[in-house]
């Protein structure tokens, strides 16, 4: 009587709204038994309803920052991870009050065991780190995790032609090209012991890598821009109008945290997986004004 007077009556409307936000039809599944045995204190049975309406509720806040920062691509993820499009509740070993996980194609938010209920507002926080640790859908095109792909979709592929332009425009050569492999450049930094560990690289891997052309290679063209003579042992140098960015396993001068090397037309702005973000400024690139 409790559970379906303050929750199972509700239920239908956080569905609904689920499943409007993304896009696909959602349930949300709670084993009532299991909760009733997870609750933090006797009197507070007389409340589990409203504990799972406020779970539910907090995943919905969530939900809606998510698809407010990620958008359409955001949606996709979580519906290719998520496969049976159900939210549960669990109690889980957890080290704090809340977590939240994907497994066996749920989308899990999690409670301490014998802690339902306790600490409610700090609900689902981590769900966009949830859908990061996921494995990845057999069909992906992609090896990068969802953290890589959307940092390079958001800080890398909306402001890197701002940057060409830029560059075009103090080269006076408006073919000029820049080239990233992020799918290469992802599965060298991931085999590197201490990424492991953290996602921050791959919350800023599109950042970085708009780095090194923003400071580094505009940077650098600034300098050039001073002297036409160098401007033009530019172009004839880098003939192939063409910039990249590429991880290396030693540079030849081992202070450096990157440089630049230009072979067959190419200009290739290169760094090692170690040091991957490392002082990103024109400083790097100064070998490279030495072709006149």
């Amino acid at each position: 009587m409790i559970v379906r007077d303050q929750w199972e009556s509700k239920r239908p409307a956080y569905e609904a709204k689920i499943s409007q936000l993304l896009g696909q039809a959602w349930t949300v599944d709670i084993d009532a038994n299991d909760a009733f045995a997870n609750i933090f204190s006797d009197p507070a049975k007389s409340h589990i309803g409203s504990f799972f309406e406020s779970y539910v509720k907090g995943f919905v806040t969530q939900l809606e920052a998510y698809v407010k920062t990620y958008g359409e691509e955001g949606k996709t993820e979580l519906n290719a991870r998520c496969t049976n499009h159900s939210i549960t509740l669990e109690a889980a070993n957890i080290a704090g009050n809340m977590s939240c996980d994907v497994k066996d194609g749920n989308f899990r938010i999690l409670y301490r065991e014998k802690s339902l209920g306790v600490n409610l507002h700090s609900v689902v926080y981590q769900l966009a780190a949830a859908i990061n640790a996921a494995p990845l859908p057999p069909d992906s095109s992609s090896q990068m995790s969802f953290y890589a792909r959307q940092s390079v979709r958001l800080q890398y592929d909306t402001k890197i032609e701002e940057v060409r332009l830029k560059a075009a425009s103090i080269l006076n050569t408006p073919s000029i090209k820049f080239t990233t492999n992020f799918e290469q450049i992802y599965s060298q930094l991931i085999e590197v012991p201490h990424r492991r560990e953290n996602s921050y690289w791959e919350e800023r891997l599109g950042w970085t890598g708009l780095s090194y052309y923003k400071e580094a290679f505009l940077g650098l063209l600034s300098q050039l821009a001073r002297d036409e003579i160098l401007v033009e042992g530019f172009q004839s140098s880098v003939f192939q109008n063409e910039i990249c960015i590429r991880i290396i396993d030693k540079l030849d001068d081992s202070w450096r945290c990157f440089d630049g090397v230009i072979e067959d037309g190419i200009l290739y702005i290169q760094t090692t997986a170690k040091n991957w973000g490392s002082n990103i400024n024109s400083v790097g690139l100064d070998k490279v004004k030495k072709f006149r």
